[in-house]
């Protein structure tokens, strides 16, 4: 079993790594140093905490919460298989999270107090779920999973409730809009993909690429843009759209693949992975 433990650099260590010269690389941080498999961090709103996955077998996982420099460590959620995708509640109260029900071999969406305590089932949702994240409002959740048998994008609301389809197939990478009126996506139809936005209230959708090689990753803070991946010159390289005017720019030009951008929260900049 593959084993990791979750590291962090500070944009303090970036910076006086600069300071010092651009051939030294930040320090990284060992954030849970015990042996065991470790997943999916994520920070809460105010930076405070972080919630991830810690994997003692295949069938022993479970979710963690722990002060942001890895101290105060403990377990949330009762140990069953297949835990994953933590993520926070827009006030940092709860952590929405999936595990798989051994009895009823399903996959089920819950929520837990960040604290610790009994969890609550929201959906039960077959054997396939991905892609669930609380509308930033708190009231409603995006997820994409075979509920009834059929593959959809689905909301459902934060209490629990009956699931609403938006987009009526598989898509990847779902995510509110920072205003929660749209959910952006990458639409995948055979072996082309596009990113696409959904109007939550009406199940309008609208392509916003057209190459057919494009990944959704991330949208801009005030939600006038969306950063993406394309390989539409070969090679993966950024791009972001804006969604009122439709146009398109090319922010990086590279020989090889630059993936995953993030844009920072005064939107002015964008942080990616490089392969150079």
């Amino acid at each position: 079993m593959r084993m990791r433990s979750l590291v962090l650099t500070t944009a303090v260590l970036v910076a006086a790594c600069a300071e010092r010269g651009a051939d030294r690389l930040p320090e990284l941080v060992v954030l849970t140093p015990e042996v065991a498999g470790y997943d999916d961090v994520s920070r809460s709103p105010d930076g405070s905490l972080i919630a991830y996955t810690r994997r003692e077998n295949p069938d022993n996982e479970a979710v963690w919460v722990a002060d942001a420099d890895g101290g105060n460590a403990r377990r949330v959620t009762p140990f069953t298989a297949n835990v994953s995708e933590p993520s926070w509640s827009p006030d940092g109260t709860t952590v929405l999270y999936q595990a798989f029900d051994l009895n009823s071999q399903s996959a089920v969406l819950s929520t837990v107090p960040a604290q610790g305590g009994e969890p609550t089932a929201l959906v039960e949702a077959g054997l396939v779920m991905y892609g669930f994240r609380y509308s930033p409002d708190g009231t409603r959740i995006h997820f994409v999973s075979d509920v009834d048998g059929a593959i959809a994008l689905r909301t459902v609301a934060s209490g629990g409730g009956v699931p609403v389809v938006v987009v009526p197939r598989r898509v990847t990478r779902p995510l509110w809009s920072p205003d929660g009126t749209m959910i952006a996506m990458t639409d995948r139809v055979g072996d082309s993909s596009f990113v696409a936005v959904v109007e939550v209230a009406t199940g309008g959708l609208r392509r916003l690429t057209t190459e057919g090689v494009e990944l959704f990753e991330d949208w801009s803070p005030d939600g006038s843009e969306i950063a993406y991946s394309s390989r539409r010159t070969g090679q993966a390289d950024i791009w972001a759209v804006n969604l009122a005017a439709g146009s398109q720019r090319q922010l990086t030009v590279d020989v090889r693949d630059d993936t995953r951008p993030s844009y920072s929260p005064d939107g002015k900049w964008l942080a990616y992975n490089s392969e150079r």
